[in-house]
């Protein structure tokens, strides 16, 4: 068996869990020590989709992977990505959400190898350097995550992924308030890519923040429910915010419908 071959058992394998995870996110109302808002790109790496979001069909190809990506279903992407490259199907673009769902994992051997595959395939370097820069990003340096995605952005200067991913290194570079215009442009190309969605709500819902970004935050984060309704985060939001803005009502029930109890509010 090839290395190839094991990255792709290795990360089918792993899909099973990626797939399952349910994120907790930490609450828009922060602890006393005011921590930064909860990475968007964990809640991007593991929103739940239904089940039959994640059934695949034989003639499954990179573009509907990329498809499903626009609207931020990341789960469903990775898991037709990776049925076509089990078909053994040439998919430039299944190879690279491949490479991306590996490195979203932490899968760094997964990742590496499915890099080594794009630099074979690709004309021009474009998933490579986003899933390297994912890599960075989670070892700990959104500095050299963020090259990786400018580079990407100097030849295709208004790429969704590049600059969803870009918004996460500026956010992890403590400088929100660029994240959230790097954020709002995904959102002009793919306006139904609810992680941009909730990333801006979550930015916009600092501790300190005003009663107009609060209400926009809240309209932002209802979108991405009627987008995602599976998503469990996106409703965790939305309840966190409603009791932030006075509806404390709307919040039970949110949280009585979607949750296993009340928002938690500090």
């Amino acid at each position: 068996m090839s290395n190839a071959q094991r990255a792709l058992l290795a990360v089918s394998a792993g899909l099973g869990l990626l797939c399952g995870q349910v994120v907790v996110a930490a609450p828009v109302a922060s602890a006393p020590s005011h921590k930064q808002a909860t990475s968007p790109l964990l809640e991007f790496a593991a929103s739940a989709n239904s089940t039959t979001d994640l059934m695949v069909q034989g003639g499954a190809s990179g573009g509907m992977a990329l498809n499903a990506i626009s609207r931020g279903r990341w789960s469903n992407a990775c898991s037709i990505a990776t049925n076509v490259l089990a078909r053994k199907v040439a998919d430039v673009d299944a190879l690279g959400v491949f490479a991306l769902c590996a490195a979203i994992r932490n899968d760094a051997a997964a990742a590496s190898s499915a890099i080594e595959r794009l630099r074979e395939a690709e004309p021009s370097a474009y998933y490579g350097l986003l899933t390297q820069g994912i890599l960075e990003l989670k070892a700990g340096s959104p500095e050299r995550a963020e090259a990786a995605y400018k580079t990407v952005l100097r030849s295709r200067t208004a790429d969704p992924l590049a600059l969803y991913f870009s918004g996460e290194a500026l956010h992890a570079r403590r400088q929100d308030a660029e994240a959230i215009g790097t954020f709002r442009a995904v959102l002009k190309i793919w306006p139904d890519h609810a992680p941009a969605l909730t990333a801006v709500a979550r930015l916009l819902a600092a501790p300190n923040a005003s009663k107009e970004s609060l209400n926009e935050a809240l309209v932002l984060t209802e979108r991405a429910t009627t987008i995602d309704p599976t998503n469990q985060a996106h409703w965790r939001l939305l309840a966190e915010l409603c009791d932030r803005t006075g509806q404390q009502s709307r919040a039970n029930a949110i949280a009585l419908q979607w949750l296993s109890g009340p928002p938690k509010v500090k």
